[in-house]
């Protein structure tokens, strides 16, 4: 075991079917992708980790190949990750299809190939997202798991995780769903499908997809309540003094 694992302490586990790279049930992948191939778009888990007090992620496949000789270890996936750090945040899950559910927004996006990455933040629910330049977020492989070493702190967060197939050739990096099935394309039975083709969800995918919305996972804390309940405790603290000092007199 690496000095890694040994030093990381688990906060949460999610998991994910598996065989389910088939977006709502209809989407077909790209006939030239291997076996293995396709098992590098499946995903199987999401694990959090405390590491030196910074959130470790690693993300889960069936499988992990680099046919395309990636720097990072992986080619074949492109993931989008939004991490939910606070109340609010942004609701629509960038440009994947998707929105939130209830109204629980993000905080950060983190997409990354083999070749790119890319993290972009919201500060708040009216602010558009800001890339942040300078993020100190590494990306490793470990066996089938994308190991990412956030500079986040360890934490209580909510997640949104989605893999797409990786296309060095379209502008965005991804192949969008289409009508078209050929070889190197990705079918899709209704217009305008989300791109992602396997999203982390413990149980069936379908409706998440025919409604265009993703469940979070995972906790956050709401400490709102906490503060009103310190400002009441405050406020009646005062109160009572101020009786008091009126009663002296």
């Amino acid at each position: 075991m690496s000095s890694l694992a040994l030093a990381a302490t688990l906060l949460l586990s999610l998991f994910d079917p598996s065989g389910d790279v088939n977006g709502d049930g209809t989407y077909r992948l790209p006939s030239s992708l291997s076996p293995q191939e396709r098992s590098s778009l499946d995903l199987r888990s999401l694990e959090a980790f405390s590491q030196g007090g910074k959130l470790l992620l690693k993300l889960g496949f069936s499988s992990l190949t680099n046919p395309l000789e990636g720097p990072r270890g992986f080619s074949v996936p492109y993931l989008d990750l939004f991490i939910k750090t606070d109340v609010g945040g942004q609701t629509t899950l960038g440009k994947t299809g998707f929105k939130t559910r209830l109204n629980s927004g993000w905080q950060y996006h983190f997409s990354v190939s083999g070749f790119l990455q890319r993290l972009e933040r919201q500060l708040t629910s009216e602010t558009q997202p800001s890339s942040v330049t300078g993020a100190d977020w590494k990306v490793t492989v470990e066996g089938s798991k994308i190991v990412i070493a956030t500079d986040l702190p360890a934490g209580k967060y909510g997640y949104w995780l989605m893999s797409s197939v990786f296309d060095p050739l379209t502008p965005n990096g991804y192949k969008i769903p289409s009508a078209q099935d050929g070889p190197y394309d990705l079918f899709a039975r209704v217009p305008q499908s989300p791109y992602p083709v396997d999203v982390l969800l413990e149980g069936s995918q379908s409706m998440s997809y025919s409604r265009r919305t993703l469940e979070e996972l995972g906790e956050v804390i709401d400490r709102r309540p906490l503060i009103l309940i310190f400002v009441g405790a405050l406020g009646l603290l005062v109160a009572l003094w101020a009786t008091f000092k009126v009663w002296r007199k």
